[in-house]
């Protein structure tokens, strides 16, 4: 009979019970209210699967198909799950998974429902790994979410008062710099500078190398064994050897 909800007592009962369940769902994950659609189709797909007084201890899902469900994949709700990626979407550097929150279990399939806050997308899937302990943080973007290489307080202390060793160069070298300095300070007195070094190589670095304790230590600032201006260059033999065969290789294309 129409406008007469007293004699729906069972059935608004029910509605009640799902309604609380959803809310507490909700609320012990700290979910937005938006996500109650979802939170009430996995109370109403979980309570089809528990056992119930009225039907003699057996759930309602084996009342209707004759067999007993099985729990085995069943998952707390809003738990955190990585989502596989497949080889065709994604390229050979990207991450194989995605980190997305668990929903609920799709009707028409044997998949999981997981929505991805990053995408606003809700995906159906069967390949995830789930971590039932963890929980979403909607404060935070996940995608903006960048610890690479966190450093605790204590390694912070430990390393506040570290200062690196102070090593003295050789003698010839402070020679080489103390020109530098008074070259600099005779360009500011008027007097012209003196012409750029070039960079050292490797080969005269090593008479300036001092043996320790029979150990051999080498001060090196810069070093290259390439050559700096062109004139040098066209007058290396591997160098000219290496142009004519990049020469050779654009010409044949």
């Amino acid at each position: 009979m129409s406008k007469s909800p007293q004699q729906n007592g069972v059935v608004e009962r029910k509605n009640r019970s799902i309604l609380n369940i959803a809310r507490s769902m909700l609320k012990m994950k700290k979910m937005p209210k938006e996500f109650w659609v979802e939170a009430i189709d996995c109370v109403i797909y979980l309570s089809n699967r528990c056992p119930t007084k009225c039907l003699n201890g057996i759930t309602p899902q084996e009342a209707w198909s004759r067999r007993k469900p099985s729990v085995s994949h069943l998952k707390v709700f809003e738990s955190i799950g990585y989502v596989h990626v497949d080889d065709q979407v994604k390229t050979k550097l990207d991450d194989k998974s995605k980190r997305m929150i668990f929903m609920g279990y799709d009707q028409k399939s044997k998949g999981y429902k997981l929505y991805n806050p990053n995408e606003g997308k809700m995906v159906i899937s069967r390949d995830v790994e789930f971590n039932e302990k963890g929980a979403w943080d909607w404060k935070v973007n996940d995608g903006e979410k960048y610890d690479f290489l966190p450093i605790l307080d204590e390694e912070e202390e430990r390393y506040k008062d570290y200062q690196e060793p102070i090593v003295t160069p050789p003698q010839t070298l402070m020679n080489s710099t103390s020109s530098s300095s008074s070259s600099s300070e005779s360009s500011s007195s008027g007097i012209p500078p003196s012409p750029p070094k070039k960079m050292r190589i490797f080969n005269d670095l090593y008479e300036v190398t001092n043996l320790i304790d029979n150990d051999v230590t080498l001060y090196c600032y810069l070093a290259t064994c390439d050559p700096i201006v062109f004139e040098e260059a066209i007058n290396n033999e591997k160098i000219k050897i290496v142009m004519n065969k990049e020469i050779a290789l654009i010409e044949k294309k």
